[in-house]
């Protein structure tokens, strides 16, 4: 086996989809496994995990964003982004395609693992798809409806997009998808597919499920990225009308993760501890009281919503420590936290500060149902989120199925 993985993340330890290749990269065997690394100029870093000892070739992908400039600008610079998207795909991509299969020549390469993300890596992964010689795995950890929205990717532009990761999903010979949603869409248009989902040894999980704790107070975790912005907000909002207290325990909010972002008029006890390593994060997580898992609520993301699952419930149900999840009861984790009454769940779209801070008593005050969710969790990460698992679904993908070679 001789693989070629060409990501835009590649493996690292910093970042929740790089930590997830670094994972991968360490179940196949050393010296199989070549990266070539499609980098944001603005972003690169030399953070790396050097001790997979993966030689890695670096190249230059063109600028993704769209426009965000004022209203007035807004006409002239969109059709300039249009340009440069034209640009893009038919120029910039092809050439980086042309690099990439010099190296598969080069390297006895014999499959392309190819991770999707953005309008760049999806062109050039429909490019090697047609003229690379050698399957192409695909890998994905969000919709592209995440990125274009993000990033402001013009509406033409982005239409086109997704009509070219739809064929790319089609034409793969292997396909890990980010959800067990959104890998079952993917088999349902005749691809083999799998769920690649974020995972942790088994021995990092508590030993068995947790009771609710005796303490002066009462503290609530939150890790990651702030990406569901709405639902941290009303978490603040559901603590500020409880007081900041519990039954007369003190309540303190602990985040952690590269940014935090917070305006509010009313006093707060949170404490920021910034950027962790995952095992401290599981160590500082695993002595909270209560998860706070919020997701993404905006219509417009609801394709992400469908297909995607946040890496940091991996995190959570591993600590054993219950989880609150506030999300729409459409989403892959809802339903996936709801089939096995793995957590707290409050669906978002008709519920406020007040039914939050309900849920958070409830959580609170009820021994019982604390310890049942507390198993269940443990049950649902055991069952499906630990390494050896998510090992036999890789290897599943990257050989599709034992069809290659």
């Amino acid at each position: 086996m001789r693989v070629l993985l060409v990501t835009d993340a590649p493996p690292s330890k910093d970042y929740s989809g790089a930590l997830l290749t670094d994972s991968l990269c360490r179940l196949l065997p050393a010296g199989s496994v070549v990266c070539y690394a499609v980098m944001d100029r603005r972003l690169a870093r030399n953070d790396i995990s050097a001790d997979l000892g993966i030689p890695v070739r670096r190249d230059w992908k063109p600028r993704e964003r769209g426009v965000t400039t004022r209203k007035r600008f807004k006409p002239p610079y969109s059709a300039a982004a249009f340009v440069h998207e034209l640009f893009a795909e038919f120029v910039a991509c092809r050439a980086l395609a042309a690099r990439i299969r010099r190296v598969i020549a080069d390297e006895g390469i014999d499959r392309v693992w190819c991770i999707l993300q953005g309008q760049t890596m999806i062109r050039v992964a429909g490019l090697l798809i047609r003229k690379a010689g050698v399957p192409v795995l695909v890998q994905v950890w969000d919709h592209p409806d995440w990125w274009l929205g993000h990033n402001g990717v013009d509406a033409a532009t982005a239409s086109r997009v997704r009509k070219q990761y739809d064929r790319v999903i089609r034409g793969c010979a292997s396909f890990g998808g980010a959800s067990y949603t959104m890998a079952a869409r993917a088999a349902g248009s005749g691809v083999r597919a799998v769920s690649l989902l974020a995972s942790l040894p088994e021995d990092a999980a508590a030993q068995e499920p947790l009771s609710l704790r005796d303490s002066g107070r009462v503290t609530i975790g939150f890790a990651g990225q702030m990406y569901a912005r709405e639902g941290f907000e009303l978490l603040v909002a559901a603590l500020v009308t409880m007081g900041w207290k519990h039954r007369g325990r003190d309540v303190v909010l602990k985040a952690l993760g590269y940014e935090f972002l917070l305006k509010s008029r009313d006093p707060c006890s949170i404490e920021y501890l910034g950027y962790r390593p995952q095992a401290d994060a599981l160590d500082i997580l695993g002595g909270c009281d209560l998860l706070y898992c919020p997701y993404v609520t905006d219509p417009a993301y609801r394709s992400v919503a469908e297909t995607s699952f946040p890496s940091k419930l991996t995190t959570y149900l591993a600590t054993g420590v219950p989880v609150v999840f506030y999300g729409p009861d459409y989403s892959d984790p809802y339903r996936f936290l709801s089939e096995r009454g793995a957590a707290f769940l409050l669906p978002s779209g008709t519920t406020g500060a007040a039914e939050l801070a309900a849920i958070i008593d409830r959580a609170l005050s009820s021994p019982e149902e604390y310890r049942r969710v507390s198993d269940a969790a443990l049950d649902a990460f055991r069952s499906r989120l630990t390494t050896s698992v998510q090992a036999g679904a890789f290897m599943d993908f990257i050989t599709a199925g034992g069809s290659l070679p």
